[in-house]
């Protein structure tokens, strides 16, 4: 039996508090996931942030026995399942179906409004928790305080390491241990409104770089096409604007923001050239005026309205844009492909995990993993059943190739989801999903506090209150001001 439980948001301070050189790490959270009107959104959280003592974490010791066929008298008490609000009516009926497989009874907690500092302070309180949703950037301050189970014991674990893209192998792994399954894995592509670009005679004309969306969206704007012919994540809710600077660094210039060591790279030879091209866009009027302050909904409406030809959107979107009942030009969203040896946009990674709150049992916390596994792999029946759920109905592309590279599913979501060329336009969306990354750095442990002082800083270079130089060097004492605050 499916229980579902709605938590109450809990208000925490946007502003993220650092003591430099104490004996303290803050563990800034990400908050909860917006389901605006009209788009599925996998939710970016909103900004928070905390500060906690940081526990140390030492490597699981002790010999476990983990083994999902688990005797009915060790089924005592219902297991947690804590989400953000994307598409329960999905969750609900996965759930709904483990609990029949194996005569178990799961709590569906949905958690409205700010997700992660919610989950953050119940970690923090040790309340009773089984498995949650986290994301990468968050995985390594959730570990390093001591709060996650890891699952290298998993039964299913080298068989799900199998059956994932290889890039998606080690997605979780810190300190040598596995902390996760995926959840979800979004890509962030350039999606385009081939209704404008049809009208100027560009509908295959498509850009190969970011340089170039800036260049034809001037000519769009110059043939009075439309008068804000781009749409770009500088929002600064959450952590959206980052993502902007981070994908154009990598797609045009071939480098995440830091090296292996975590060191930074972004200097004015890169950063500065994609903030000089962003301050340009904004004062040529080639983006909305407000669009450095926009909230989150307000973007996704002015994408709705039709006024942007290229655009930054999760690429499962398209389902929502080519809606006749949604959007204005329904069947005209398309995308632009990746060219040879470039690939456009990256990835936003989320993990299903295990809190490690309470004690358990072996049976206790194979109850546990046997949810995990299921969410996050194959049902009893070996079917992935979770993944081509979300597939089918929220289009969030699954990391299996057995689901993503379906045939007969790769014909009926092109029909239902990317009408205007159909199975040509899915080939490029699988194929832009496969050849995007993650950030690697967001395993540092500080890596959203930096992301929080990017969405802080990046708007006031738009508008020219600060130079691009000044926010580049600020932005890299951020850098060595929270390696300190970490002890780093």
């Amino acid at each position: 039996m499916c229980v579902i439980v709605l938590s109450e948001d809990k208000k925490v301070s946007r502003r993220r508090f650092l003591k430099a050189g104490a004996a303290v790490a803050g563990v800034a959270v990400v908050g909860a996931a917006a389901y605006y009107a009209g788009v599925q959104s996998a939710a970016p959280p909103t900004q928070s942030a905390t500060v906690t003592q940081t526990a140390s974490v030492a490597p699981t010791t002790s010999v476990r026995t983990i083994s999902f066929d688990i005797p009915s008298s060790a089924v005592t008490g219902p297991l947690t399942f804590n989400v953000w609000p994307f598409r329960p009516d999905i969750e609900k009926n996965d759930i709904d179906t483990f609990d029949s497989q194996y005569s178990e009874q799961v709590n569906f907690a949905e958690i409205a409004g700010d997700y992660n500092a919610v989950m953050s302070t119940k970690l923090m309180a040790k309340a009773p928790m089984d498995v949650f949703l986290a994301q990468l950037f968050q995985l390594s301050k959730y570990w390093s305080a001591g709060w996650l189970e890891t699952i290298d014991d998993l039964p299913t674990l080298a068989a799900y390491k199998k059956d994932v893209y290889p890039k998606y192998q080690d997605a979780f792994v810190m300190d040598g241990h596995d902390l996760g399954l995926m959840y979800y894995n979004g890509w962030r592509a350039v999606l385009t409104n081939q209704a404008i670009l049809e009208k100027a005679g560009m509908a295959d004309d498509y850009p190969k770089n970011w340089s170039e969306v800036y260049d034809k969206a001037r000519a769009l704007k110059k043939g009075g096409y439309t008068d804000t012919p781009l749409g770009l994540w500088w929002s600064a809710d959450y952590w959206i604007g980052a993502e902007q600077f981070e994908m154009e660094i990598k797609n045009d210039f071939g480098v995440e923001l830091f090296d292996s060591n975590l060191e930074p790279v972004f200097d004015m030879s890169n950063a500065g050239e994609v903030l000089k091209r962003w301050v340009d866009a904004y004062n040529e009027g080639l983006v909305p005026k407000q669009l450095p302050s926009m909230s989150w909904g307000d973007y996704y409406s002015f994408l709705f309205s039709g006024k942007a030809a290229y655009f930054t959107s999760e690429s499962y979107n398209m389902a929502a844009l080519n809606d006749p009942k949604r959007s204005p030009y329904a069947g005209k969203c398309s995308l632009v492909p990746n060219p040879p040896n470039y690939a456009f946009g990256h990835y936003n990674t989320c993990a299903y995990v295990i809190s490690k709150t309470r004690p358990r049992s072996d049976e206790q916390l194979s109850r546990a993993m046997r949810l995990l596994s299921f969410l996050g792999y194959r049902d009893k029946n070996g079917q992935l059943t979770v993944a081509k759920n979300f597939q089918v109905g929220a289009f969030l592309t699954s990391v299996f190739p057995e689901v993503a590279e379906d045939k007969d599913l790769a014909k009926t979501q092109a029909a239902q989801y990317l009408p205007y060329r159909g199975d040509e336009d899915y080939a490029r969306y699988v194929k832009g999903f496969q050849e995007a990354s993650y950030e690697k750095w967001w395993k540092a442990v500080w890596a959203q506090d930096f992301t929080i002082q990017l969405t802080e800083r990046l708007p006031q270079a738009i508008i020219g209150k600060v130079s691009i130089s000044d926010t580049i060097d600020a932005l890299r004492k951020d850098v060595d001001d929270l390696k300190k605050s970490y002890g780093q």
